[in-house]
């Protein structure tokens, strides 16, 4: 609606779409977009890519998330008392690192049934590491301790970037309706640790020929288990940056200055 009411005041203005796909019956987001399209002085960007035959082809920028490239030139993480413990926790076992907030959309209780593989609890360690509501709070108390390992609270910034310090897996394996860009990926490609992602998400397709990664079908835990067993980490330096050359923040942010159309030095913000 704003970008209606701007477009006839013949305003410039400038829409990031977070989610551009539109998933089958979702057709008033297909006609808001094709309306978008239409609108004269209106500019379009998207996180993800889009297909030569979706409706916004042509008629949008990609500008890549900014939580794929935003550690470049930022200091290495260090480790910290949480990373320690979690290291001493794992007692030599790879470690599946789930953080930010714990719930179901985010895979919380297809994670918390993995846990309860013992095959898997003796190769793993499950990690959650951020805020819960109280009922998710309380699977993790009562899973086992030595399957899990369970810090329910917000995270320092250090804290959260020395989990990747000691993480083998990052997860990323989020539920159909919750098909959206993840900072815990971002930082997971950048960091140079594998990412667990749901078989068929955007996650998968940004991680294709970029980052190392494992594509799960979604709650089959008896598959997810057999593959994760299976899987073989090869040129992953866990724990030391690894950019993605062609994800190069400042190519994002001339795209994003152009869209905004800002020009010299003049700030973004």
């Amino acid at each position: 609606m704003l970008a209606l009411v701007r477009a006839i005041l013949c305003k410039q203005t400038a829409l990031l779409i977070l989610r551009p796909h539109v998933q089958p019956g979702q057709w008033a987001k297909l006609w808001a977009h094709r309306l978008l399209v239409m609108l004269p002085n209106v500019k379009l960007g998207t996180i993800f890519p889009i297909d030569a035959s979706s409706h916004l082809s042509s008629h949008a920028t990609l500008i890549l998330d900014l939580e794929y490239w935003d550690q470049q030139g930022e200091p290495a993480p260090v480790p910290t008392p949480l990373s320690d413990r979690v290291r001493a926790a794992a007692n030599g076992r790879k470690t599946i690192i789930a953080l930010g907030f714990f719930s179901p959309d985010k895979g919380g209780d297809m994670l918390m049934k993995l846990a309860e593989n013992p095959r898997l609890a003796e190769k793993f360690l499950i990690v959650v590491a951020g805020c819960a509501q109280p009922a998710d709070a309380e699977k993790l108390a009562v899973a086992s301790a030595h399957n899990v390992f369970a810090e329910t609270r917000e995270l320092s910034d250090a804290e959260l970037k020395s989990m990747y310090l000691v993480a083998d897996f990052a997860w990323c394996c989020y539920a159909p309706e919750r098909d959206i860009s993840s900072g815990i990926f971002g930082r997971a490609m950048q960091y140079g640790v594998p990412a667990i992602v749901r078989e068929g998400s955007l996650l998968q397709h940004q991680a294709t020929n970029v980052s190392e990664h494992i594509a799960v079908p979604w709650d089959d835990i008896d598959d997810t288990a057999e593959r994760l067993e299976a899987m073989k980490v090869q040129n992953c330096s866990c724990g030391k940056t690894k950019f993605a050359p062609h994800w190069d923040g400042k190519s994002e942010l001339r795209k994003l200055r152009a869209m905004l159309g800002l020009t010299g030095d003049r700030p973004i913000a």
